[in-house]
Order: structure tokens, then C-alpha cells, then sequence
């Protein structure tokens, strides 16, 4: 948590985003504006927009598992086989959509920047997109020339059919 605030105390700038706060469906197009607030003079090499899919599931196995048993009457150990059930959690993310909105731009110390980029989510569900808890997000990042990227992300709620 401190690491956390101390990284964003050192950003070279503050970036917010906005949208419409309302479910939305594949094959929809989404309205935004991104805006950054610089403490430093910034190149941007490129500004995207990502919706990307977090998805959770956990699946059960069973297996067989040896364990021994120590007879005193029969002579030396005993091997027996006992099912073991054991349930795997599983977490993926991946990137469902994204839109360049920026290519090499630059802010001025102490500016604020508005860009009003718009994401069309792609009409398809990703492949694995089949069984599981799903969290969409919006990932907003602008890379700049020390290799490093300034992130914002906000959740946002993406309808699949038969949701």
C-alpha cells in the first residue's frame, strides 16, 4: 500500500478517465474521455485504451493418493489408495478490444490534456470466454520514452449474450 502511494506521489502525471456508468453490450462502441494532468513535461510516444477480461474459475480433481499404514501383527507397512480431492483456482487476463488515441504528443508542466477516444468493443467473446467470473476493466496507458507507462484503469460492466 505504501509502495503503491509512493509510485503515484512520483508519477510524472495524474490521469482520470470517464465514461457513460451503464452496462454495455459486444459490438457496442464506448465514449470516453481521458484526461492527464502533468508535473513534468512529458513526451508521449502513444496513448491506448485496452478493455481487457479478468476471469476466475476453479476446478475440482480427484486423485488417488498412497498413504501407509504401520501394522504391528502383519509384517511391514501397508500401502493403501484413498481418493484426494483437491480444487484448483484459476485467475486469466487477457485484452478484449483497444484504440490507439494519442501517437507522439507532448504536455506541458502543470497542463491538463483531454482526449476523447472512443473503443469499439469487438462483437465476439474472447475463446475462453465460456465458464467463469468475469471482471472488465478499462485500461488506459500512455508509454513514454523512459520506457515506463502511466495506467489508469476503472471497471466496467460488459454484457455477453445470455448475461
Amino acid at each position: 500500500m505504501v509502495q503503491r502511494f509512493l509510485k503515484w506521489m512520483r508519477s510524472p502525471a495524474r490521469m482520470s478517465m470517464s465514461f457513460d456508468d451503464r452496462a454495455y453490450r459486444l459490438g457496442e462502441a464506448v465514449d470516453l474521455t481521458v484526461e492527464l494532468r502533468a508535473r513534468k513535461n512529458l513526451q508521449i510516444i502513444e496513448g491506448r485504451l485496452d478493455l481487457v477480461v479478468e476471469k476466475r474459475y476453479a476446478e475440482q480433481q480427484t486423485r488417488m493418493v498412497a498413504t501407509r499404514e504401520s501394522r504391528i501383527v502383519t509384517r511391514g507397512p501397508k500401502t493403501h489408495l484413498h481418493p484426494r480431492v483437491e480444487i484448483l483456482e484459476h485467475h486469466e487476463q487477457f485484452v478484449h478490444s483497444t484504440a490507439v488515441f494519442v501517437k507522439n504528443g507532448q504536455v506541458l508542466s502543470g497542463k491538463t490534456v483531454q482526449w476523447s477516444p472512443r473503443l469499439n468493443i469487438g462483437p465476439k467473446p474472447h475463446p475462453s470466454a465460456v465458464i467463469g467470473l468475469f471482471t472488465w476493466y478499462l485500461l488506459a496507458a500512455l508509454r513514454v520514452p523512459d520506457g515506463d507507462e502511466i495506467k489508469h484503469a476503472m471497471e466496467i460492466t460488459v454484457e455477453q449474450d445470455g448475461s
